[in-house]
């Protein structure tokens, strides 16, 4: 069924009657009362009536499209549905534009498909982005290769048209230059493009430096923005950059049965994927957890813009949203284990040093050689067991930062048996902790050895 347009070109045309009359088709064909509406909205009762008859004071404006698209949503509507009133909106914006001289628009129609023709009504994810964060070193030996990577991508981001500053911040759309980068955290940069469909920042926390960047537009899919994303972001392991977060983000009728989203993004994923609810119906799906690389869903309920931008981009301040800071304080874990990895086996090192007490031990008068040996071979273990025991609170800070940014406590062992990523997560931050423990217990039995064989290592060798 088409609704009636009662407006005419020209004097005499009502665009909120027609506009407004068009849309609360939607519920009244799904049975859906305004109470039942309000309730999926988020909004008070109040709210939604006066939305859908408040045609006096209509307006097409940008806050009428996002109520709209939930609303049909809400009501059984497909993306298809949400794309042709989309179109629909910005044929009223123009009209408006024109001064009522244009033909009133006709609203889309309201057509009922075939069941089998049509995709279940609460399996359509609208408002589709793509939210991306980096992390390198602020400091250390690679913290001049991160900035660099970090300077091309920006270079990148304005080639592609990011080159307006965002109005309020008082922030500049050009970072500074690299000896200029501040010791603490702030952001360094923001900047977007002219219809504000892609944003990035650059900031730097404490000792990391963050490039983010979202890409968003009404009528794209996950799978549409891959390619521009892949131009912009660059290698996922460009030089100095540890880690990168890829965030997958919509909005469903409802997040806690939407496992079915999982199938709608690029790329392999883990067998369902491993979900976490961050609360106000907010609920994030990890895909994948390649070596440098966390890909999630994050999906949140019709309206929740604000809660969404809170967790995965921004809450209208320039804070780094709470998930970019949970994902940059396990990469930093994550980061840890991967240098531990590629260092020397401190068995091998423990080995050694056995291996000198033991010579020192069968020789019949002490060896001066076999003394420096062992000497040396001391020094380079009590360096590494210094290396382990700075890493081992790098590691326990990260997992404590980490809990900190959801807002939750970090779990000694698992509270309840439901699986999370915020429970592995932990869990790995535990197995590394008890790894570095025996590590350091090794090290320091050989240690003790090797003095108590030769009184002249003293502990501070």
């Amino acid at each position: 069924m088409r609704a009636d347009n009662p407006g005419k070109p020209g004097e005499g045309a009502d665009p909120g009657l027609s506009y407004l009359t068009a849309l609360r088709r939607w519920p009244e064909t799904a049975g859906l009362s305004d109470t039942t509406l309000a309730s999926g909205l988020g909004r008070a009762r109040s709210t939604v009536s006066q939305l859908l008859q408040n045609r006096r004071s209509w307006t097409a404006t940008p806050a009428l499209l996002k109520h709209a698209r939930a609303i049909i949503l809400l009501c059984g509507g497909t993306s298809a549905d949400v794309e042709r009133w989309t179109a629909y909106h910005y044929e009223m914006v123009t009209w408006g534009l024109s001064g009522a001289r244009l033909p009133l628009p006709t609203p889309p129609s309201l057509v009922a498909s075939a069941a089998d023709e049509r995709p279940q009504a609460d399996q359509v994810v609208i408002d589709q982005e793509i939210a991306v964060h980096m992390f390198a070193y602020a400091d250390g030996p690679e913290a001049d290769a991160g900035w660099q990577s970090f300077e091309m991508f920006w270079a990148r981001c304005q080639e592609a048209g990011l080159t307006e500053p965002v109005p309020g911040l008082g922030l500049s759309a050009e970072p500074p230059q690299r000896r200029a980068r501040p010791r603490r955290s702030a952001v360094l940069a923001v900047c977007q493009t002219p219809d504000v469909r892609s944003q990035a920042i650059l900031r730097v926390e404490h000792n990391v430096l963050v490039a983010s960047l979202l890409v968003k537009a009404p009528d794209r899919t996950w799978a549409a923005f891959e390619p521009e994303l892949a131009a912009l972001v660059g290698d996922p392991e460009a030089p100095g950059v540890f880690s990168r977060a890829q965030l997958y983000l919509g909005k469903v009728a409802d997040p806690a049965t939407a496992s079915w989203a999982i199938d709608l993004t690029p790329g392999p994923s883990l067998d369902r994927g491993i979900d976490a609810d961050l609360g106000s119906g907010v609920r994030a799906w990890l895909l994948d957890d390649a070596r440098t690389t966390r890909r999630m869903v994050v999906l949140a309920p019709p309206c929740e813009d604000l809660e969404l931008g809170r967790w995965t981009w921004s809450d209208t301040t320039p804070a780094m949203p709470a998930l970019a800071r949970y994902l940059m304080h396990v990469a930093k874990l994550r980061h840890q284990m991967r240098v531990h990895a590629a260092a020397e086996g401190i068995h091998a090192l423990c080995d050694t040093v056995e291996g000198w007490v033991t010579r020192l031990i069968a020789s019949d008068e002490p060896d001066p050689i076999i003394r420096r040996r062992l000497g040396t071979a001391v020094t380079k273990a009590a360096l590494v067991a210094s290396e382990l025991r700075r890493m081992r609170r790098n590691v326990e800070i990260a997992r404590h930062n980490a809990a900190q940014a959801l807002g939750q406590v970090p779990e000694a062992e698992p509270t309840s048996g439901r699986r999370t990523w915020f429970g592995d997560d932990q869990a790995l931050a535990r197995s590394f902790l008890v790894r570095l423990d025996d590590d350091l217990a090794y090290l320091e039995n050989q240690l003790t050895t090797a003095r108590e064989v030769d009184g002249t290592i003293t502990r501070t060798t």
